[in-house]
């Protein structure tokens, strides 16, 4: 028969595993591989924008992260950042952190271009790193270079991804005009890149200290310039500077704070020696496309190769040495309308064995891009969000490494408001075992869309009764339909959905023999499993009876006590399940248990020490010895091997010595470990002394799966010279109880919530809780050696 029982408390409502299907199909072909794909996260972290986590299987595994923008929500734009360091180089979470303000939040980005590796000045002083291609940050041009291909974003909040010419922008005075031939362009030795011929480049303060272009010595003519009052240096744009020197040519003048140099080689060296200290030049920032189209850039980010064009993922094998050999990989990916952006970053270097340049192209494709370009990878590979902090396994042996610049998705308005306006599910879609209990993770998000509350907890849960069954609480979903249905959560007129699967399931205890001690209850602790996925499952759903009731009795709960010692078998109904579990009962009779009654029991190993003589009397174990020269070795090491009785609150050691003990410990093994665990007294403690070690600072007594627990040994550490004669008498080896006599029958009584007691309190599943947090529910109270159900209103 089955049985549907609400309860005030649900037992072990927290979640080990849970599976997710993939977000598209579940194969994809990457760089002609197929692998099998597993959607590990597809959640909302910010305005119009999710982070989607996949783990491709198969001959080539990757996990893959990325970030899908919606560009057409007014909530969020796109914004560049650099490193405001003196070396130039930064981490992208700092970047995000410090660019933030009370009202952006950059709250999602990766890492962007390459930048050079040249990290100071011919004299030795520090060089701030420099992006490898054009990059532009809020208009501002940082810097420009002939090659490779830059994603941009125009003053509409376009997405494009082309290369950017500036070759069409002038520089005039007068009737006289020169072509613009770039801005910040670097010295030939440090990027193949140099101020080119017949024209004027421009470098700013927010490049390098000096023009550093010395190769043209005596070839290239500058001077410097300020911006005239009201206008402005963008890209784009028209502005007006000022000449404030007369023409130099040693190719390496220093550009003032605030202020510009103008170079000039060729037709370009000819205008710079024309001009004097005042003279007005007029510099026409115009940018365009590769087919000529002006653009008017917000920021630019630069890349190579183009992994995607026209939604086809590109052949690059001879774009860059690494194109074809697997590393981590941070992409940027465009959708056919534009409306959509997707960052993308693929770990590397590890299990996940990273991507060629094609295969981030099919990545891209997969995730929704038309277009596609390669940002810097390797170890500097990052994907940050401001929620979860870096999502990805970064491969740089420090972990996430500094770099030069990064792109971002930033939320605008009231982005610290705490006022909730939605909820999410953070699952996509839930796939459960049946009878497994699931308990949503649910997200909050204010006005302005941010994630302000990851694990929000004031929610309510609904269904159809056909789906499961509803914690009290509400907050938890016991899962009873074979065919699955939508869940849905409810906030203050705030709502969400998520759609339930049903997977077929086993059913099996978490421990298969317990033991117990009759004081504390037991819940029983179910499992549903499908695969590799496991999820709690709820014991109140089964019909539970005792094969002994006279040992321990079980409730409709699956809570069991103990009530005299014994063993006996508690078996479950669910339908045609059964589930059988072998309980012991061991009651403790006095507070304390002697374990040396038999002294010969306990054997004696020693470092640096000598045993003289050994005696074995009622009092205890005696040992005379000698220790070696080298005192901070001496050890006396006392073996039994003994499996305590029933569930001891701890175990007390005792002993006189006419040698001061400098260190004590004690070795025991808890049912559920492999290797026993040692418990160290390192305080100094005489030559005569008790040790009481307390099992719950060490151990989770609450965790049945612990007992029941070996002595395996305890040792002493002599703390007197070397080369000494000592005598130690053990006179206890106890486990110790609260307990001195059984429990008494269990009564049931009515408690309202706001009775002041000061007993111990448990949950059904045998966790202690403090009194001032529990919540209406059944509850056990342990009154000194009296156990009673309590149902608190």
């Amino acid at each position: 028969m089955t049985k549907k029982i609400h309860i005030d408390f649900l037992c072990l409502v927290s979640i080990l595993t849970y599976g997710f299907s993939t977000y598209g199909s579940d194969r994809i072909t990457v760089g002609g591989i197929e692998l099998n794909t597993d959607t590990i996260r597809h959640s909302t972290i910010g305005p119009a924008t999710t982070l989607t986590q996949l783990h491709l299987s198969g001959e080539q595994p990757m996990d893959v992260h990325y970030i899908t923008i919606d560009l057409t929500d007014n909530r969020i734009t796109l914004r560049t950042t650099n490193a405001d360091t003196a070396n130039g180089l930064k981490k992208t979470s700092e970047m995000a952190k410090s660019a933030s303000s009370d009202n952006k939040l950059f709250f999602a980005g990766i890492n962007g271009d390459f930048f050079d590796v040249q990290s100071t000045y011919p004299d030795g002083s520090i060089r701030p790193r420099m992006t490898a291609n054009t990059y532009i940050t809020d208009s501002h041009i940082i810097k420009t270079s002939p090659g490779g291909f830059q994603f941009i974003l125009n003053e509409k909040g376009s997405p494009y991804i082309d290369n950017l010419r500036l070759e069409r922008g002038t520089v005039s005075n007068g009737n006289s005009s020169v072509r613009l031939g770039g801005v910040n362009v670097e010295n030939i030795n440090y990027s193949g890149d140099a101020a080119p011929d017949n024209a004027v480049t421009i470098y700013t303060s927010r490049g390098w200290k000096s023009t550093y272009q010395t190769q043209f010595a005596g070839t290239c003519a500058e001077v410097s310039a300020k911006i005239v009052d009201g206008d402005k240096f963008e890209a784009g744009a028209t502005c007006r500077l000022e000449v404030t020197s007369s023409a130099t040519s040693t190719g390496n003048l220093a550009v003032p704070k605030d202020g510009f140099v103008l170079l000039g080689r060729g037709e370009g060296k000819d205008f710079i020696e024309s001009l004097v200290p005042g003279d007005i030049v007029t510099v026409c920032n115009r940018i365009s496309l590769t087919d000529g189209t002006t653009v008017t850039p917000l920021i630019a980010v630069g890349g190579n190769p183009r992994c995607v064009i026209g939604g086809i993922a590109q052949e690059s094998d001879g774009t860059r040495p690494d194109a074809v050999e697997l590393h981590p990989r941070t992409g940027i990916g465009i959708d056919k309308n534009g409306s959509k952006v997707i960052m993308m970053v693929i770990d590397g270097r590890g299990e996940s064995k990273g991507a060629t340049t094609r295969q981030l192209g099919d990545l891209l494709v997969y995730a929704g891009a038309h277009e596609g370009l390669n940002f810097d990878g390797g170890g500097s590979s990052t994907c940050y969000t401001e929620p979860f902090g870096v999502v990805n396994a970064c491969s740089d042996a420090s972990g996430e490494r500094t770099v030069c610049n990064a792109l971002f998705a930033v939320a605008n308005g009231d982005i610290h408001s705490r006022e909730i306006k939605e909820i999410r599910f953070a699952d996509w879609k839930a796939t459960v075992p049946r009878n497994g209990v699931y308990t949503p993770v649910i997200h909050a998000y204010n006005e302005a869309g941010v994630l302000i509350d990851s694990h929000f907890e004031n929610y309510t849960l609904s269904c159809d009764p056909e789906l499961g069954i509803i914690s009290k609480d509400g907050k938890s979903l016991t899962l009873t339909s074979s065919k699955g249905g939508k869940l849905f959560a409810e906030f203050n007129g705030q709502s969400a959905s998520v759609t339930v699967f049903t997977l077929p399931s086993e059913i099996k205890p978490r421990l298969q023999s317990v033991l117990i001690d009759g004081i504390q209850p037991y819940g029983i602790e179910l499992f549903a499993s499908s695969g590799n996925m496991s999820v709690p499952a709820d014991a109140s759903a089964f019909e539970w009876y005792s094969e002994n009731p006279d040992v321990a009795t079980v409730d409709e709960t699956g809570t069991i006590i103990g009530k005299q010692n014994g063993t006996t078998v508690i078996t479950g109904n669910l339908d045609d399940r059964e589930i059988n579990i072998n309980i012991t009962v061991e009651i403790a009779t006095s507070k304390e248990l002697q374990l040396h009654e038999n002294g010969s029991d306990w054997s004696i190993s020693t470092s640096s020490v000598k045993v003289k003589e050994r005696n074995d009397t009622k009092d205890g174990i005696t040992v005379s010895y000698t220790t070696a020269s080298t005192v901070t070795k001496a050890n006396l090491t006392f073996t039994n091997r003994q499996t305590l009785y029933s569930r001891p609150d701890g175990l007390k050691i005792s002993y006189a010595s006419d040698i001061a003990m400098k260190e004590m410990s004690v070795m025991v093994t808890p049912a559920n470990a492999k290797t026993a665990l040692i418990i160290e007294n390192t305080e100094p403690i005489g030559e005569s002394g008790t040790w009481n070690i307390a099992f719950d600072k060490y151990l989770d007594t609450d965790d049945a799966a612990i007992w029941p627990v070996k002595l395996v040994s305890f040792s002493l550490k002599p703390g007197e010279a070397g080369n000494s004669s000592g005598k130690i008498l053990i006179t206890e080896i106890k486990a110790t109880y609260r307990a001195s006599s059984s429990v008494n029958e269990i009564s049931i009584e009515n408690h309202s919530s706001d009775e002041v007691v000061t007993d111990e309190w448990y949950t059904l599943t045998g966790i202690r809780i403090q009194r001032e947090y529990l919540s209406p529910g059944i509850y056990i109270r342990r009154r000194g050696n009296h156990t009673d159900k309590i149902i608190i209103r």
